[in-house]
């Protein structure tokens, strides 16, 4: 659920006002805050300044429902915790893809709608597939320079990256985080002229087809009843659509295969889960 600006502020400011009325603030040595979109900028954590809060505003078209938020977030903390002005700390969730090269993040659109507009692929859950991929290499026993897996983040929201020698190589989301698989209520990939059609053709306003790919489709499009895999999984009347969630969760083996060559294993970000690819 997308509480509104005003509501997450309130929330925030209580929460703070509450670790602060239990003295728990003298405890806290710095703060941490998950960013979704730095757009090209940022390719690993940074201490807050007001250079980052203006990239992180800059980077704000691409995650509308995200950055915003996060510089409500950050202005509060610097706000409730003075002393620890100089330990806030943004990790960026596309900074683990900065790895990727030009043949993966680049779209087959004009060239100067990434060299004067950033228009790419930057990827989402950068810090999940980081993790997991550091915990894939302790599992498999195996320095993570050498190592050559799928990792998936599987939540409300779901993508897959390959990693490479330790690297992201490539990943399944996009521009935006609504790219790539079916997840909760977002579309994943679809035919873009379908947007044209639901606005040439139904009428639909822009507002409400982003609406409608963003929280109306995947999960809860195709069951017309939840995003919640658990009543999906139990429910008879729906297991044919969630077949078509799970036949879009992996990229197809050749596209897997021209971004390994080999890999070592897959590895799931929610429960680190290891499968081996064979």
């Amino acid at each position: 659920m997308q509480a509104p600006l005003t509501a997450k502020r309130s929330t925030l400011s209580l929460i703070l006002f509450w670790h602060k009325n239990q003295k728990l603030s003298a405890q806290l040595t710095a703060i941490g805050h998950r960013i979704v979109h730095g757009g090209e900028k940022y390719t690993s954590s940074v201490v807050i300044d007001e250079s980052v809060i203006q990239g992180i505003k800059d980077a704000a078209s691409f995650a509308p429902l995200h950055n915003p938020a996060h510089l409500i977030g950050i202005e509060e903390a610097l706000k409730s915790f003075p002393q620890l002005k100089d330990k806030n700390v943004a990790v960026f969730d596309t900074a683990f893809h900065q790895t990727m090269p030009e043949e993966s993040y680049l779209y087959a659109l004009p060239y100067n709608l990434y060299k004067e507009h950033g228009i790419r692929r930057y990827g989402a859950h950068g810090t999940s597939h980081f993790y997991v991929t550091q915990e894939a290499a302790k599992m498999l026993n195996k320095p993570v320079e050498e190592l050559n897996i799928i990792t998936c983040h599987l939540g409300n929201g779901g993508s897959v990256s390959a990693i490479r020698n330790g690297k992201c190589v490539d990943t399944s989301m996009g521009l935006t985080p609504l790219e790539g698989l079916v997840m909760g209520t977002r579309s994943g990939d679809i035919d873009p002229a379908i947007i044209f059609h639901l606005h040439d053709t139904l009428g639909m306003s822009v507002d409400a087809i982003n609406k409608l790919l963003t929280k109306e489709s995947g999960l809860l499009g195709l069951t017309e009843v939840t995003s919640d895999c658990r009543y999906v999984e139990d429910n008879y009347a729906t297991k044919r659509r969630r077949e078509a969630r799970n036949g879009r969760l992996l990229p197809p083996p050749g596209e897997i295969h021209r971004c390994l060559h080999c890999a070592d294993g897959w590895s799931s970000g929610r429960c680190c889960i290891h499968w081996w690819y064979r």
